[in-house]
């Protein structure tokens, strides 16, 4: 299981895409070029830093939505990392309008790896095998490559810089004597371009279904337009950007004609460089599930009992409650010495094919991790690679899946299909 890399920092919130799109290009369209290009440079920069040379640092991540002034959804999480040690933690709180919270929390050491299920309130500690081809969990040194150091990257900054408006009087850039650089940029209404208000609504309407069914975002299907804008980012004296805050306000009409104005504030901190500090959790009173990471043998494997087919529907929220509009089915086609076989797929009724997309159909192999659960890995077309984590409640055929992409839905509840 990729506990450490599984979610680290996405925000599995679709409706940010617009909001953060017009941030970036009015930022980008400052008091003059060079501050345009210094901005992009302090990004590649940070990004970079923080994936190679920086040894340590903690990574907060604040965010609120509420629907016509209602609180619908919240997250705070916390992303440690110390790269000299070999350690990283992750926490994450979540809680939903009505009520329900859910929380995330995995550590990761050399000699141990610790896993939250929330659900059942357990600790899963594993004790992590000399042997590294044995451990379930993986090293928090990054192997992937920076996405500014790929070859697309150039094609990537042309197309952004081809969506920069007439903004230049938006944007405020200011130095202090500490050679701390801000960034700070307010837009209403009229203030931002139709283009970008055209971007944001083909956005939500692609997006609005990918995110997590929990949440209950309005559909906004008319009229979609951004009413404002506000934003700040701080470089340090180092060229880190440490500090990104963003607000804005997404108004629009759902198919009833009922009018959402959609606000979301994301503040994004980047502390404790190389001064992050890690240790082992103290799970004294804690329900704890222990395990030796050794070997696997047949009793650790996954049971062909599971063979079959999963059932999953595809709803969305209405004023007269749930409405059904396609299913996911996962087979499990084959579970032998470990090894698990199967396929995925996504239905979609008619009016809703839009909503398909390269990961809703495609074969698998995984290894089982243990006598209830599985994982594997899947590449969609643009070289993604994404991890799903299949979880069987013990004496039950429902099946829980997750998928460490933020734009799709979290913790699916599948079915079993009887004959």
């Amino acid at each position: 299981m990729k506990l450490f890399k599984n979610k680290k920092l996405m925000i599995s919130l679709s409706v940010l895409t617009g909001l953060l799109l017009i941030m970036a290009t009015a930022f980008a369209d400052s008091v003059n070029g060079s501050a345009y290009e210094l901005l992009k440079t302090s990004i590649k920069y940070t990004s970079i830093e923080m994936d190679r040379n920086i040894k340590s640092s903690t990574t907060n991540v604040d965010l609120v939505i509420k629907d016509n002034d209602k609180i619908i959804y919240s997250l705070t999480s916390s992303s440690k990392i110390n790269r000299t040690d070999q350690m990283s933690e992750y926490t994450e709180n979540i809680e939903y309008r009505d009520g329900k919270s859910f929380e995330r929390y995995s550590f990761v050491s050399p000699s141990i790896g610790v896993a939250l299920n929330s659900y059942s309130d357990t600790y899963y500690l594993t004790k992590r095998s000399k042997d590294p081809r044995e451990n379930r969990y993986d090293s928090v040194t990054n192997t992937t490559k920076n996405i500014f150091e790929t070859e697309h990257i150039e094609d990537i900054e042309k197309i952004f810089d081809a969506l920069i408006g007439n903004m230049t009087n938006y944007v405020d850039v200011s130095y202090d004597s500490d050679g701390l650089m801000t960034f700070e940029v307010s837009l209403i209404d009229a203030q931002i371009p139709a283009l970008i208000n055209a971007i944001a609504s083909y956005a939500c309407k692609q997006y609005f279904s990918m995110v997590d069914g929990n949440i209950a975002i309005p559909e906004m299907s008319e009229d979609i337009s951004v009413r404002s804008a506000v934003g700040k980012a701080e470089v340090s004296a180092e060229g880190i950007m440490d500090h990104v805050f963003v607000s804005g306000v997404l108004t629009g009409k759902d198919k009833y004609g009922k009018v959402h104005d959609l606000a979301a504030e994301v503040l994004i901190t980047i502390e404790d460089i190389d001064s992050t500090v890690l240790k082992e959790p103290d799970l004294t009173g804690k329900n704890v599930t222990i395990s030796e990471n050794v070997p696997r043998n047949p009793s650790n494997y996954l049971s062909s009992k599971y063979i079959g087919a999963y059932l999953n529907n595809i709803y969305i929220e209405t004023t007269d409650g749930p409405f059904k509009i396609g299913e996911r089915v996962l087979v499990l086609s084959e579970i032998s010495a470990g090894l698990v076989k199967g396929s995925f797929s996504e239905t979609y009724f008619e009016g809703y094919e839009d909503r398909y997309s390269d990961l809703s159909e495609y074969d698998f192999e995984g290894y089982s991790g243990g006598e209830y659960s599985f994982d594997y890995n899947i590449t969609d077309t643009m070289a993604n690679e994404w991890t799903v984590e299949i979880r069987f409640e013990a004496g039950s055929y429902d099946l829980r899946f997750d998928i460490n992409n933020h734009e799709y839905p979290s913790n699916l509840l599948f079915t079993r299909i009887f004959d």
